[in-house]
């Protein structure tokens, strides 16, 4: 229903160790560049020496530097071939950096950070080039008001993260909504959440295994949402299926498009939805 994305500071061998056991966590993103100092390099590839990977894991690796080459080849060499792309300024510049990736790691997978004008401006022309290669694509909302000098605020950009959603979308590639500057304001961060979801989000960026808990307390159907899809969908698969095109249910009509989306939701996630069901009633009763 709702993927995970936190970064991890490599240089930080307890945080790493932590997140073996983090619950909602589906992607580990090991940080080489922003929460990594320079000093600190050596012993975040270190740390990563001693890292076991699954195929869910990450690297961001910083660009533009002089030993570029030799850090990228130490990293694939580590057994990691995720790249978390930062900082690129554009199509040229992301075309360099996926040429050079690809020839030391030729399974090498991408998740682009959209950080400046530039590289949002150009995000169609690289998935229309790229896309078979790239898993992800996230607005840096941190370095991208900091380049514009506009407000950090993701309800600002919302036309912004709906553009990036609207091209991810169109060529397959996987929207990853931004990174939220709230730690323990849970309930300005479930707004956030919610916010991306309803834009079509169904995944984000984090930076603190205390957001990760937020994630289990947001209803993202409502009991009443979550009972009427039941319904419906059953309703259609008992009389209707292929009868008809256009059909009514409690004085609502339904067409094609409504059953395939309800479909996908039902039979697709329907653990989640059994779960957030179950919980409602749960709730109900205790209530009492």
């Amino acid at each position: 229903m709702f993927e995970s994305y936190l970064f991890i500071p490599a240089s930080k061998g307890k945080f790493i160790d932590k997140s073996k056991t983090l619950e909602n966590l589906d992607h580990r993103i090991f940080d080489l560049e922003d929460s990594v100092v320079e000093a600190e390099l050596d012993k975040a590839l270190a740390n990563l020496e001693q890292t076991a990977f699954t195929a869910a894991d990450w690297v961001r690796v910083p660009i533009g530097r002089e030993d570029q080459t030799q850090l990228l080849k130490k990293v694939h060499h580590l057994g990691l071939n995720n790249f978390v792309i930062p900082k690129f300024n554009g199509y040229d510049a992301f075309a360099d950096i996926f040429a050079e990736i690809s020839g030391i790691a030729p399974k090498a997978r991408f998740i682009l950070l959209l950080e400046n004008p530039k590289a949002y401006l150009d995000l169609e022309r690289i998935l229309k080039e790229f896309s078979e290669s790239i898993d992800g694509v996230s607005l840096g909302i941190h370095d991208f008001t900091f380049e514009t000098g506009m407000r950090n605020s993701y309800q600002l950009l919302r036309n912004i993260r709906v553009n990036i959603m609207l091209i991810a979308k169109a060529y397959g590639v996987q929207p990853i909504d931004v990174v939220s500057i709230h730690l323990k304001k849970n309930e300005l961060l479930k707004e956030e959440i919610l916010d991306g979801f309803t834009l079509g989000y169904r995944s984000k960026l984090f930076i603190h295994p205390s957001q990760l808990q937020a994630v289990d307390h947001i209803e993202f159907y409502s009991f009443a949402e979550v009972k009427e899809l039941f319904e419906v969908y059953q309703y259609c698969q008992r009389y209707i299926r292929d009868k008809e095109a256009v059909f009514s249910y409690n004085n609502r009509v339904y067409e094609k498009m409504h059953i395939r989306k309800i479909k996908r939701i039902v039979e697709d996630k329907g653990e989640f939805l059994w779960n957030s069901l179950a919980d409602t009633l749960r709730n109900l009763k205790s209530a009492k």
